[in-house]
């Protein structure tokens, strides 16, 4: 069995929120610890309703790679997909139609676009491995 690791940060800009969540026999990690159980299940779900070809899925990485995406701004990786399209040539790197994959982005859900980013993310966490395989899974 693994040693949990201890995390411990300030809340920031989620104090507010973190504190209308406070119950009174719950201490704000607790709360945090939940949530955030809570959060990476959806994110799963979410990613798991998502149906790239894996073309797709290796263009969206790699057009997304290096940049930072906000809440706010996940919803609109389309947008950063059409233009490495139209400016790099994406879709004929990766073989794949560009007005489907813009189309099926454009339409995903807000929480869903940040699934794909999370998953992006975690992908480029380990760039020496098989980028394919990955993707699969």
């Amino acid at each position: 069995m693994t040693k949990p690791t201890l995390v411990q940060f300030r809340p920031g800009p989620v104090a507010d929120e973190l504190r209308a969540r406070l119950e009174p026999e719950a201490s704000a990690g607790e709360i945090a610890r939940r949530d955030l159980e809570r959060y990476y299940h959806h994110l799963r779900l979410a990613l798991a309703g998502v149906d790239f070809t894996e073309a797709e899925a290796l263009a969206i990485c790699d057009a997304l790679n290096g940049t930072f995406h906000e809440p706010r701004t996940a919803q609109l990786i389309w947008a950063e997909i059409d233009d490495a399209c139209r400016l790099e040539s994406l879709h004929e790197k990766w073989g794949f139609d560009r007005e489907s994959l813009v189309r099926k982005l454009r339409n995903l859900p807000p929480f869903a676009c940040m699934a794909v980013v999370d998953a992006v993310e975690r992908f480029w966490l380990d760039p020496a491995a098989d980028a394919r395989q990955r993707v699969r899974e």
